[in-house]
């Protein structure tokens, strides 16, 4: 019996590995956003997901990949005006980082049009996630965070 069973654990954890090694960047990219994602609904990540007609995996990478490359390009007193007034801003970068390394781990350079590529989206889409992302930071942080936040983007 014990036998069968180290033979189970052994085809699960070679099967595990297979599948792994046979995934796509994009299957990578949508389960490091889906894992890093929000456990709560963010407003922004819903807005993203209706207008653009894009899933839920791919607003939250898509928005994690811009505001994370936005927000490292902040000082440290504006990155914390801005979080504080757009708390949800720490919960989506938090994704970011997650899909740089994905995306770095996989022999690709980290740019925002690379991420969006990974997460099976045109880079063309950038342009259409900002002014969402703008009008958000707007919204919920006022114009002076928009004003940070477009300060870099």
């Amino acid at each position: 019996m014990k036998y069968y069973s180290l033979l189970l654990a052994a085809s699960l954890l070679l099967g595990s590995t297979q599948t792994l090694s046979a995934m796509s960047m994009g299957d990578l990219a949508d389960a490091a956003s889906s894992a890093t994602g929000q456990q709560k609904e963010s407003g922004l990540l819903d807005s993203l997901s209706s207008q653009l007609g894009v899933s839920p995996a791919q607003a939250s990478g898509g928005a994690a990949a811009i505001l994370g490359d936005a927000t490292s390009k902040l000082s440290p007193s504006d990155l914390g005006k801005l979080t504080d007034a757009v708390p949800d801003i720490k919960s989506i970068t938090d994704g970011a980082s997650s899909l740089s390394s994905l995306a770095g781990a996989a022999g690709a350079a980290s740019s925002v049009a690379d991420q969006f590529s990974a997460l099976g989206l045109d880079p063309a889409m950038i342009g259409k996630y900002t002014p969402i992302i703008m009008e958000y930071v707007n919204k919920i942080g006022g114009p002076s965070a928009m004003g940070i936040l477009g300060s870099v983007l």
